[in-house]
């Protein structure tokens, strides 16, 4: 083994980044911190400072005049003042990335609170200023439910062990720094989207700023979702609303980031961050939740990549597995592609309570042609409903539904699932044609009808009638294939209007 002995001093510089290393004040009290993400570790310490090894341990020791705390990495095992002068020695023994270390000094008050994520004792950690105390121990109460819930969903908090808290530092936001969040606030989407980091960019770490999605786009997405499990869901609506519309609010823009010696790019709050969360929304709804939470937990618990790096074919791997299909098409749109879909949805009524259903997409960026996804169309008729999920695959593709009451309006996507935005709907008008459908049909064939039938046959072409059963429901007849031998067929229908025959195939 080599041990390599670094001596080093200086008055670091603020440098890449968000600066590096802060100074400033509080209530006129002196206060230092750093944020090294994403290149600079290398202004105030000798790291290495890539993204393709992390430090198997770390021990942080700093000396500080006794008014100061200082909060840092794993657990504190020696605070002690001598002469006036206090030295506290924070001791971590997970891996770590580097821009990941961090220290923050300042005249702190101190105070802990405990999760019990699967009923396990975590003690949570809290560096604050003394003036605002008692309001942000209102608000890291909060801390505790966000755990547990994500450690339902992802696995245990991954540092256990050690701690989790939260120091306040004089930047505008947050910072996920391993085991010790840095605060600039403490509202509850920032609380949230610091502590999933833990799992997601801290325990797994991307492997190229490329992928910065993988870290942002999950803390993102979890903060969002914890809305659904609390506050008996009010703000979940209004976060997904609001996610899309601020995502929509402009043409194009890649979730993939190819310059990343644009800081402003990189952490672009649309793309990285809210468009990479409704990407993992998306991929939701197509996978359904099992197998989504299925393939995150098996993500992160991967041996190959458990406290270490990834990119977003790791994560495209474990999804594909649980998914049982090939989702390179969804990448190719949604994470290298630009833009979103508009739909257009006409309803034409056929007969009575059966329509044909027909959706048309634009797309607001021409380097993706055709957003291939399951679209929920929940119609409306009285004080009736019903929503159903159609697969669109192309351009102009029409369904025939019967949904057993007349159609007043339709809503496109109505629990928001998608990122979509300028959608139209065609409304339906008067009856046009008597129709029959699926065709080719399989079980069932259902016949729309314009006016009430006085005679209904059924034939093979050589002209022999054949006898099947059908119901009448609603305005139309639904008849039951099953015993019904595959080939071409012949439907007769005699009405006031007179006689019309449709030709269906049974599969």
């Amino acid at each position: 083994m080599l041990e390599v002995e670094v001596y080093y001093h200086g008055i670091p510089p603020s440098g890449e980044g968000f600066g590096s290393v802060g100074r400033g004040e509080h209530a006129g009290i002196p206060a230092f911190w750093t944020l090294s993400e994403p290149y600079g570790c290398r202004d105030w310490w000798p790291g290495k400072n890539d993204l393709t090894d992390k430090a198997d341990s770390i021990d942080v020791i700093v000396r500080s005049p006794d008014i100061y705390r200082t909060a840092s990495n794993g657990l504190l095992v020696k605070d002690e003042v001598n002469n006036h002068i206090r030295t506290c020695h924070w001791k971590h023994r997970y891996p770590i990335v580097s821009y990941l270390i961090a220290v923050a000094v300042t005249n702190y008050e101190v105070y802990d609170e405990t999760a019990y994520p699967a009923g396990i004792p975590v003690l949570i950690q809290n560096y604050v200023y003394p003036e605002t105390l008692a309001q942000t121990m209102q608000y890291t109460a909060q801390t505790a439910m966000i755990m547990e819930l994500f450690s339902d969903l992802f696995g245990i908090y991954p540092f256990a062990v050690e701690k989790y808290g939260h120091a306040q530092f004089g930047w505008g936001g947050g910072m996920e720094h391993q085991t010790m969040s840095f605060m600039g606030r403490f509202d509850y989407e920032i609380i949230a989207h610091e502590l999933a980091h833990q799992w997601f960019g801290n325990t797994i770490t991307l492997n190229s700023w490329q992928d910065i999605w993988l870290n942002e786009g999950f803390a993102t997405y979890l903060a969002g979702m914890s809305y659904q499990y609390f506050f008996d869901g009010y703000h979940w609506p209004f976060w997904k609303s609001q996610a899309i519309e601020y995502v929509t609010s402009e043409p194009g823009g890649s979730v993939f980031c190819e310059d990343t010696a644009n800081v402003e790019r990189l952490f672009s709050p649309r793309l990285s961050y809210y468009k990479g969360a409704l990407l993992l929304h998306m991929l939701r709804w197509i996978m359904g939740d099992e197998a989504f939470f299925k393939a995150c937990r098996n993500y992160l618990n991967d041996p190959e990549l458990r406290y270490g790096f990834a990119g977003t074919g790791d994560l495209k791997a474990h999804l594909e597995t649980m998914h049982g299909r090939d989702l390179t098409w969804f990448f190719d749109d949604w994470l290298y592609g630009e833009g979103f879909p508009s739909w257009h949805v006409r309803c034409t009524r056929l007969a009575g309570e059966d329509y044909e259903i027909e959706l048309t997409q634009q797309q607001s960026h021409p380097s993706v042609e055709f957003f291939e996804l399951p679209v929920a169309i929940q119609f409306r008729g009285g004080d009736r409903d019903t929503t159903i999920v159609f697969d669109h695959r192309y351009n102009n593709q029409s369904w025939m539904i019967y949904p057993g009451f007349i159609i007043d309006s339709v809503k496109l996507d109505p629990e928001r699932w998608l990122v979509s935005a300028g959608n139209t709907f065609e409304p339906a008008g008067s009856p046009v044609s008597t129709n029959v459908y699926p065709n080719p049909a399989y079980d069932r064939l259902r016949v729309a009808l314009t006016a009430e039938p006085e005679a209904v046959s059924v034939a093979d072409l050589s002209g022999r009638e054949i006898k099947l059963k059908y119901l009448r429901e609603g305005s139309g007849l639904t008849f039951d294939l099953k015993d019904l031998a595959p080939g071409l067929y012949l439907l007769q229908i005699k009405n006031k209007e007179g006689l019309t025959v449709k030709k269906f195939v049974k599969r």
